[in-house]
């Protein structure tokens, strides 16, 4: 009887081991196939350094401690530890280029597992492919009436199919006589921050986001969802709108600026990229 008990709790194990082999086999012995590319003219990168990092269940990472690097063909063939049930994320660092990483849910690991090992010698036969974007990075700028200061409603209304333009990386918009913009245009412009936005007079350069007293500036103020709000004034006029729209218990804490910053600067960033260069060039 003994015997018969520990045979039916064998029996109870092994659907569970066998779902869990097959992203250790595409891990261990053939390997993952990744393909680093040109995003817009889909020619191969050499040399980019590639991570497979482990994703935990709150849709952060374990830091890969090891990286390979792509070869003329833009190949390269990876060989990590056992992905989890989160499945891995695959991050691509390639000069010239900004950094790119694509999460790959554990689900698909087992469909690429059950297919027979990749030739890894093009797009259509690689596991993962990165289609990585050739700097300078994206950005996003308003054109403010000539002398105009105050507050400007901005709405982002960002689509996944539309078009970005090749080589287009800076995206302009005017403000209207009633100072509002409306942000359209590819979700690619999902990459750059809220208060990264920048703004400028006609025929006049970017506008600074740090204001001084004199001196007009630019900068976020709050916002919710697609809905922001940004002064173009003068560090006299934020202060006096500061303590109009934060409440009183608020007004004396720097939480009306850093909280909201973490909320609205996207996950897209490449906080969690494993790349020293990257970590260095963010210090």
């Amino acid at each position: 009887m003994r015997v018969c008990r520990v045979a039916r709790c064998l029996l109870c194990l092994v659907p569970f081991w066998g779902s869990s082999v097959g992203c250790q086999m595409l891990q261990s012995e053939r390997g993952l196939v990744v393909m680093v590319r040109d995003a817009e003219t889909k020619k191969p990168l050499s040399s980019a350094e590639v991570y497979v990092c482990q994703r935990l269940k709150d849709d952060s990472i374990i830091p890969s401690p090891t990286s390979n690097f792509t070869q003329s063909d833009g190949i390269v063939r990876i060989r990590s530890a056992p992905p989890g049930e989160y499945g891995i994320e695959v991050q691509a660092v390639a000069n010239g280029y900004l950094s790119e990483k694509i999460k790959v849910s554990a689900d698909d690991l087992k469909k690429m597992s059950a297919r027979l090992p990749s030739s890894g010698k093009d797009a259509e036969s690689a596991d993962v492919v990165v289609d990585a974007y050739a700097e300078p990075g994206f950005s996003v700028e308003f054109i403010a009436p000539k002398g105009y200061r105050g507050l400007i409603e901005v709405e982002i209304a960002l689509r996944d199919d539309a078009v970005c333009p090749k080589g287009q990386r800076c995206f302009s918009y005017p403000v209207t006589p009633s100072a509002t913009v409306r942000v359209e245009g590819p979700s690619l412009l999902n990459r750059v921050s809220i208060q990264d936005y920048r703004a400028r007079y006609p025929d006049g350069p970017l506008l600074s986001s740090v204001l001084d007293v004199d001196k007009v500036g630019f900068r976020w103020i709050k916002g919710s969802g697609n809905k922001h709000l940004f002064l173009l004034g003068t560090q006299t006029d934020y202060e006096t709108l500061h303590r109009r729209m934060i409440p009183a218990e608020q007004a004396n804490s720097d939480s009306w600026e850093e909280v909201s910053s973490q909320e609205k600067r996207g996950k897209y960033r490449y906080g969690s990229i494993t790349s020293r260069k990257e970590e260095s060039a963010r210090q």
